[in-house]
């Protein structure tokens, strides 16, 4: 019988082992990076799905509300593919607020001038961002009816408003846009009344 017992590792053995290792740690840090890397696309995706519903909501609500302004200008502003600009009291204090939707690149936000004491909307807008990852580059998201619901640019026949918002967190990779849609009659613009 041999003894081994002042034999030690060959270099081309430790580089073997080194090798080993190295590829072990390499697999298994990549897992765990892909790993936290789907979490977190899941959780931003998960988040963006929750604050488009939202912000569907509040838009819905606000401008279902919309009436003559303070001045007594017609209730709708300006009706786009990507903005919408119209008078509401959305705050409930008995002012009607000039609101601006648009969206801006990935992001859908909000303007609100308050009437102020002279009641001109010349008071200091307020910028909110109601929603990331809006995907709406070539989609329309306002889309305008009357009251036989036909489509109309003319603003004195809108009386329903299809909202149509894409959200996609990564455009690039799956799952493709998610869609949420809702038709806004505006109740204080109604013919049938």
């Amino acid at each position: 019988m041999k003894n081994f017992s002042g034999r030690g590792y060959t270099l081309v053995e430790v580089m073997v082992a080194m090798a080993i290792l190295l590829l072990i740690f390499f697999i298994v840090g990549d897992f765990i990076y892909n790993g936290f890397r789907s979490f977190r696309y899941g959780s931003e995706f998960d988040e963006a799905v929750v604050n488009a519903r939202r912000a569907m909501e509040i838009m819905s609500k606000e401008i279902r509300g919309a009436n003559i302004s303070d001045r007594g200008d017609y209730p709708i502003v300006s009706a786009g593919e990507q903005s919408l600009v119209f008078y509401s009291d959305i705050d409930f204090d008995g002012d009607f607020d000039q609101v601006r939707y648009y969206i801006s690149g990935r992001t859908l936000y909000k303007v609100v001038i308050q009437p102020g004491t002279a009641r001109d909307y010349s008071e200091t807008p307020a910028t909110t961002t109601i929603a990331l990852f809006v995907n709406n580059e070539d989609q329309e998201a306002f889309q305008y009816y009357d009251g036989t619901v036909a489509q109309t640019s003319d603003l004195d026949s809108i009386r329903l408003i299809r909202m149509r918002l894409l959200f996609n967190v990564n455009p690039g990779i799956s799952p493709d846009d998610i869609v949420i849609e809702t038709d806004v009659s505006l109740r204080n613009l109604k013919s049938n009344l």
